[in-house]
């Protein structure tokens, strides 16, 4: 398990639209700030219901050794916490600094969150299965964990539905298939969250390169190829009419439900 991150994340107060005018817009308005290479920190802020604002400071560890030892521990402390805000106050926003939104947020809405990796090897035992970050924690940096929470469930689905007779032995099958079927998958999507998250949280040189080529020098075609690649696995519920397809780009094949093969066999013989 890698700890490369800690992320203070809040929500504040209901805003008054007057000075928050963004909180009544029908869409979401997200600004991400990454902070300059004298820094640790990358600073977020969304809207959400509620005329309220979501606010997100990502802090890279290594960067400062004073950051690194108010977050050497994983207890959390909210006086700790406090100390780093204050530090950061001045940090602007398009709402104004982050000590506003700060201001507007209570104590208890504030969370020290680390963005932690791991990949599990056991993910099922018996009758008991592990989906989304219980089986594998992913960097949230481009928001594969929670796509990839989702595509197991579906998945765990489709096997659950091809239980037939619900026998222990067919049970424990079904969910090491589902293992087998989910892991490869799962595992090909590490190096894309590593490199997600030096591209928005990074601030050593090599990340603020990596970041300058990708932005300006890479071509749209290799981009256009690995958004092809990404989105062409599109786990579906295979006992459900498949979704129709939407836009040009191909889908890898998904195998049909056993059970609903079998039954239509009965029905023909």
């Amino acid at each position: 398990m890698s700890r490369g991150y800690i992320s203070l994340v809040g929500t504040t107060e209901a805003l008054d639209p007057e000075r928050y005018p963004a909180v009544l817009q029908e869409d979401c308005d997200i600004a991400f700030i990454i902070g300059d290479k004298k820094t640790p920190y990358t600073w977020a802020t969304f809207t959400v219901p509620g005329n309220r604002i979501c606010w997100n400071v990502i802090i890279q560890i290594g960067i400062t050794e004073i950051v690194d030892d108010q977050f050497s521990s994983s207890d959390w402390i909210p006086q700790q916490n406090q100390k780093l805000m204050d530090s950061i106050r001045h940090f602007a926003t398009t709402y104004g600094t982050l000590g506003d939104l700060f201001d507007a947020t209570p104590a208890e809405r504030v969370s020290k969150v680390y963005f932690e990796d791991m990949l599990f090897e056991t993910w099922n035992h018996g009758r008991t299965v592990l989906i989304g970050d219980a089986a594998h924690k992913l960097l949230p940096s481009s928001g594969a964990g929670a796509v990839n929470a989702m595509q197991d469930a579906v998945i765990l689905a489709n096997h659950l539905y091809d239980i037939k007779p619900t026998s222990f032995e067919n049970i424990k099958k079904a969910l090491s298939e589902y293992k087998e079927e989910r892991f490869d998958a799962v595992k090909e999507q590490y190096p894309q969250s590593y490199v997600a998250a030096k591209l928005m949280y990074g601030h050593t040189f090599s990340e603020q390169m990596l970041r300058h080529v990708i932005f300006n020098w890479l071509p749209k075609s290799m981009q256009k190829k690995q958004l092809q690649k990404d989105s062409a696995y599109r786990p579906q519920a295979n006992f459900l009419p498949p979704a129709p397809k939407r836009g040009t780009i191909d889908i890898i094949p998904q195998a049909p439900s056993k059970r609903i093969q079998k039954e239509e066999d009965t029905n023909k013989n």
